[in-house]
């Protein structure tokens, strides 16, 4: 048995031998040779080559074979260079030289702006930063747009920033200005950060922005062959065409829809080729065929140009499949007698209506958030009939009158809450007691006073609906806590309690009638503010602007008050015996040297004389002339002398 030892490198290298050596001397001139070929000796194969490098690099077979070096650095690859596919920004400027020197994408904030006007200019886009000093442009370029889509001409640019900017300034002009901010004629502005160009096609954009919809697959037997699911299976091209979730919005819709079908297609245009319709986000629908309002724009006028009323149309042959919503119940009634009397929807099941509500349009830019739906013609006469028959001051309000509002908007809460709200925050500033639907108003059968009196008592029975409803809301919670948020925010942004504050002067109330209504105001505002009906903020912003006027007034009163006893300070003094502050001129003649006065001048008049019958005593009631203490002055009695507070009337 024989052991062999190899020493390692570092004792080798400590006693003075080579490697070379010990190999050869350990296992001979033959081994040596094959391990310079191993370790990739050109000098030892015929088939090594040079690399380009100047490094030698196997070939052939025992390419796999290479020695490695020992060295704890990684040096270059046997691989060439790999060609640079990303232009000659993407090379690494940090290598050569401090880093942040040069132009280079990965350490300068670059953001790409897209959904531009074709005519738009370097200098607009810069002004879009103008909210943002830190984001100083300093570069825009064009990029090219791959592909052909079918919509309406846009284009995208690559926007570069000074060193100031920051990745983090660009994410708040993100947040702040993508989708939302309007640049006219359709176009809302689109914000990313630059990742690099795709290099690729944008994806295919159909016409009305259509979308492929996959073939539903039959999860349940039958199957399709025992004649269980007979329907297409293949892709379709589906346009929804849904209406807005807001009034105000479907009425513009529906009015420009009139325009054009007594105009023609001469209205549109000149429409459209207005500055001031151009620059309004409210239409921006009308530019782009792609916006979901544009689509319902499209879908409802061919509905009233065709008379088909269909949910599932084809419009434009090839182009897809609209789906739309049916026509509104009772759209075009006018007045009571013209609404249908066969659809009882006032007796409807909340659940089931709640489960048959309207769609609403996708999302898009400026859409009204938190939209709630809207009132059917008939359920919206019916609830104005409910607030006209309400009593004013020839009757008490009943608890059972208020219920009925509110029994009817929680019923209603599915599909017409906005609508509701908004027509309960109207009944404030305009009553529907006060109008012919309440049969017991008359105008000409009362006086101005009873007059104000009813108003007073219509805007209470207002507010009461809203406490009654507001207060209900709470207690159910779920979807129909949704009342109390859309009634304060009603009330903040109509300044209410403002226009409550005024109607004093409005309503020409009397000194009376004005200290009952505030307090009847009050009251109410404390009731809202004790059952945390609204947030405190907002039941102490109501208080506060409500008084405001009266804090005003006492405020100024108090001035004026404050004025006048400063300058009366300056003129006079007060006369104790008055009702009010009568002044007169400053007396500094003591008090005892007066009196002593007097009793010198009664002993030295004779009975008799001239000067005698002049100091002959007056009785009480006579009243000698007024002394005045300037301009305004009441006149005062003077004194009486000792002799007449003891004279009798016989004497």
């Amino acid at each position: 048995m024989s052991f062999k030892i190899n020493l390692s490198d570092k004792v080798k290298a400590e006693r003075g031998i080579s490697r070379g050596e010990s190999q050869e001397d350990d296992r001979g001139p033959g081994k040596a040779a094959k391990l310079k070929l191993l370790e990739g000796d050109p000098d030892s194969d015929e088939d090594a080559q040079p690399s380009a490098g100047g490094q030698h690099v196997p070939q052939g077979a025992k390419r796999l074979f290479a020695g490695k070096p020992r060295s704890t650095v990684s040096g270059p690859g046997t691989l060439p260079q790999a060609p640079n596919q990303l232009g000659p920004q993407s090379n690494n400027s940090w290598a050569s030289g401090p880093r942040g020197q040069g132009s280079n994408i990965y350490t300068s904030v670059v953001a790409k702006v897209s959904n531009l006007p074709p005519d738009i200019d370097e200098d607009t886009i810069a002004k879009l930063f103008d909210d943002y000093p830190s984001l100083k442009v300093t570069r825009v370029e064009r990029l090219p747009s791959y592909g052909r889509g079918q919509g309406r001409p846009s284009v995208s640019m690559r926007v570069t920033f000074g060193q100031g900017a920051t990745a983090a300034i660009l994410n708040n002009a993100i947040a702040d200005m993508s989708d939302k901010r309007y640049l006219g004629s359709g176009y809302f502005l689109h914000l990313d950060r630059y990742l690099g160009a795709s290099g690729g096609k944008e994806p295919e954009k159909l016409p009305f922005g259509a979308q492929w919809i996959a073939p539903e697959v039959n999860k349940f037997a039958p199957s399709a062959e025992l004649g269980g699911d007979r329907r297409e299976q293949r892709e379709r091209k589906i346009i929804t065409a849904y209406p807005p979730a807001d009034r105000k919005t479907l009425q513009l819709v529906h009015q420009t829809i009139e325009g054009v079908l007594s105009g023609g297609s001469e209205f549109e245009a000149a429409l459209m080729n207005q500055e001031d319709v151009k620059k309004d986000i409210k239409y921006a629908w009308l530019y782009d065929t792609t916006h979901p309002l544009h689509r319902y724009y499209r879908f409802r006028m061919h509905q009233l140009i065709s008379g088909n009323h269909d949910t599932v149309i084809e419009i434009y042959s090839g182009l897809g499949e609209w789906h739309g919503v049916a026509p509104i119940q009772d759209e075009f009634a006018y007045h009571l007698g013209s609404l249908d009397e066969e659809m009882d929807e006032l007796r409807q099941d909340p659940e089931a209506e709640l489960s048959r509500s309207r769609k609403t349009a996708d999302a898009y830019p400026g859409m009204v958030e938190n939209a709630n739906g809207l009132l059917t013609p008939k359920s919206r006469a019916f609830l104005l009939f409910l607030l006209g028959g309400l009593p004013l001051r020839k009757r008490p309000t009943l608890n059972s009158d208020i219920a009925a509002v509110t029994a009817f908007a929680i019923d209603k809460a599915a599909q017409g809450m906005d609508d509701i709200v908004d027509i309960l925050i109207d009944n404030i500033f305009q009553p529907v007691a006060m109008t012919p639907i309440n049969v017991e108003f008359r105008v000409q059968d009362s006086t101005a006073e009873d007059t104000t009196k009813d108003h007073i008592e219509a805007i209470m029975n207002a507010l009461r609906c809203i406490s009654d409803l507001a207060g209900v809301a709470h207690r159910l919670g779920g979807r129909y806590s949704k009342y109390r948020e859309a009634l304060g925010t009603q009330l903040l942004e109509r300044h209410v309690f403002e226009y409550l504050g005024q109607a004093k002067v409005r309503l020409n109330m009397s000194r009376l009638v004005a200290l009952e209504y505030r307090k009847a105001i009050n009251f109410v505002i404390a009731a809202w503010k004790g059952e945390a009906l609204f947030t405190p903020d907002t039941t102490a912003y109501f208080d506060q602007t409500f008084n405001a006027v009266e804090k005003a007034e006492v405020a100024a009163k108090k001035k004026r008050e404050a004025a006048d006893l400063a300058k009366t300070k300056e003129r006079g003094t007060v006369d104790e015996r008055g009702s009010g502050p009568v002044f007169i001129e400053k007396q500094h003649t003591p008090r005892n040297s007066t009196e002593q006065a007097t009793k010198e001048d009664v002993k030295d008049e004779k009975p008799g004389s001239e000067s005698a019958t002049s100091q002959t005593p007056k009785k009480r009631d006579d009243r000698d002339e007024a002394t005045v203490a300037g301009s305004g002055g009441r006149a005062r009695r003077n004194r009486p002398k000792a002799e007449d507070m003891f004279a009798s009337d016989e004497d």
